[in-house]
């Protein structure tokens, strides 16, 4: 029972306190062993976290260079491509399009070469003695442009490791009679929850929110563990509600019926609805970044009263039904509905937002109805009888 309330006692106390009670109790050696610990146990960590940076970092130079590698506009490709020289690691970076040419490159003599030995290079992270290759296909809208393939040197962390490994092993085995006890204790009272700390951390880099530490204590540690409990529980909140919200969004958007896009003052097409594809038969793609004009998808006569309308929009006016004549690939013409609304960031509006509806139809049928009135009255005009049209209450409405 003494014992249990010893070290009830002792697992309260500070961090600072137990390390001091450590080292008066094991004296120097306690002190250099935990070091050595710590030095090690973070060099492990050092190690993995460089994998994860690195396929992240390389994950995003291919997300930044897809759209330009989708353009074939390769003069942006290799520039970007040419922003990771600032990492000293690095020997090379190479861009493969779908058909295996090099299109950007960095130090490519030296990449050809050492890819000529890789042959069954896979995707994602491969170590290769004292060097990294990282593969990373090329996506864009679910197609696959190419390939990023980055080599990077590992030997500063690889010498960093084996130092740390030797000399930590050299300390236990000189201190580890001396250190048994005090192991357990340590070990469990700090290591552990520092672990787990250092373990739910990178869960919580990968996106796992729901991950928790146990509170087992009142110090320092303790302390710290609830407190990252309570922001895994209000990042998972946050994050929830935004994929709940984009998830609405995207699927608003992307099944919409009408077309939804976005232009600036200048007429520039920002965004664009995937039902383009439907009402117009163009991808999204081929009209995004060109101007209204010069994407003929509205009738000349109509560009002016669009442009007036977009500049009343802009002006914080709401516009919901002008009626334009459209131009799909093939030639067609429809007839759309269009409203306008004021695109509003930080209090300015930045851009407008039009919704097009296709009425054709209805304007087919409005036209129809036109012609079998004309049709109807020549009839009744040209008839050679007496003809008198009256309404429900018996008044005549017309004769002639």
């Amino acid at each position: 029972m003494e014992i249990r309330s010893m070290f009830g006692f002792f697992k309260n106390l500070s961090i600072r306190k137990k390390l001091l009670a450590a080292t008066a109790v094991a004296a120097v050696g306690i002190g250099i062993f935990i070091t050595l610990f710590f030095a090690y146990h973070l060099q492990q960590q050092i190690l993995y976290i460089t994998r994860q940076a690195s396929l992240q970092v390389v994950g995003l130079a291919a997300a930044t260079i897809r759209a330009d590698l989708a353009a074939k506009n390769f003069a942006e490709v290799q520039k970007k491509i040419d922003d990771l020289r600032r990492n000293r690691t690095l020997q090379f970076a190479i861009v493969y399009d779908n058909k295996g040419q090099i299109v950007a490159a960095v130090n490519a003599p030296l990449a050809e070469k050492m890819l000529e030995h890789q042959n069954t290079l896979a995707d994602g992270f491969t170590l290769d003695q004292d060097r990294a290759f990282i593969s990373m296909p090329i996506q864009y809208r679910g197609a696959t442009l190419g390939k990023l393939i980055v080599c990077v040197s590992l030997i500063h962390i690889l010498h960093m490791v084996q130092q740390t490994v030797l000399v930590a092993a050299g300390a236990s085995s000189a201190t580890i009679a001396a250190l048994i006890l005090f192991f357990a204790l340590i070990g469990t009272l700090i290591t552990r929850p520092l672990n787990q700390l250092i373990d739910a951390a990178l869960q919580i880099a990968r996106g796992n929110f729901s991950r928790r530490l146990p509170v087992t204590s009142r110090d320092e540690v303790g302390r710290l563990s609830a407190a990252f409990n309570e922001m895994s529980e209000r990042l998972q909140l946050i994050v929830s509600q935004l994929e709940r919200s984009e998830h609405n969004y995207r699927l608003h958007f992307e099944n919409v019926s009408d077309l939804i896009y976005a232009v600036q003052p200048d007429l520039t097409i920002t965004s664009m609805s995937p039902s383009a594809t439907t009402l117009l038969g163009y991808q999204p793609s081929e009209l995004i970044g060109k101007t209204i004009a010069a994407t003929g998808i509205i009738a000349t006569d109509y560009i002016s009263d669009f442009e007036q309308h977009v500049r009343g929009a802009l002006s914080g006016e709401r516009i919901t039904a002008a009626e334009y004549i459209f131009t799909s690939r093939d030639g067609t013409q429809k007839f759309f509905e269009t409203s306008f609304s004021p695109l509003v960031e930080e209090n300015q509006v930045c851009a407008v937002v039009c919704v097009s509806r296709d009425i054709t139809d209805r304007q087919r049928t409005l036209q129809e109805l036109r012609e079998a009135r004309d049709s109807l009255d020549n009839i009744i005009e040209s008839s050679q009888d007496a003809i008198v049209a009256c309404d429900s209450t018996g008044r005549i409405v017309r004769v002639n």
